[in-house]
């Protein structure tokens, strides 16, 4: 149910995004810009509206998806919480699962072991 939730949620941010926040973004930096008036050069409308635009369209598309899977991750807490709570979880996935996490300690992304240094003293040769 949350994760229904989040997608809904999701959905409805992208579609205000897509459908009203952009488009009246462009109207107000394409009249800001002087691009409306018609008297600067298309290397001006590049300059002075196009590449604002879109880079502010970019800015924006980047902090949704930061969003999107901030709500996603938040949302599987949560589950994850209630199962635990109401005692709806499987004992041998949780002990599989804490292996699995001792087993990753310690090594390298990829799965590349980590070399280990050695401790030396300050007398001592290594």
């Amino acid at each position: 149910m949350i994760r229904l939730t989040t997608l809904i949620v999701d959905y409805l941010l992208v579609v205000v995004t897509a459908f009203l926040i952009i488009p009246t973004l462009g109207a107000w930096s394409h009249e800001a810009s002087g691009a409306a008036s018609g008297s600067i050069t298309i290397g001006g409308t590049i300059a002075l509206w196009i590449v604002p635009f879109v880079f502010v369209v970019v800015m924006i598309t980047v902090a949704e998806i930061a969003l999107m899977r901030w709500l996603w991750r938040a949302g599987g807490r949560i589950e994850k919480m209630k199962r635990v709570r109401l005692g709806d979880f499987d004992v041998e996935a949780l002990i599989r699962q804490s292996r699995t996490n001792m087993r990753t300690v310690g090594t390298a992304p990829f799965g590349q072991a980590t070399k280990k240094k050695k401790l030396t003293t300050q007398g001592s040769k290594a």
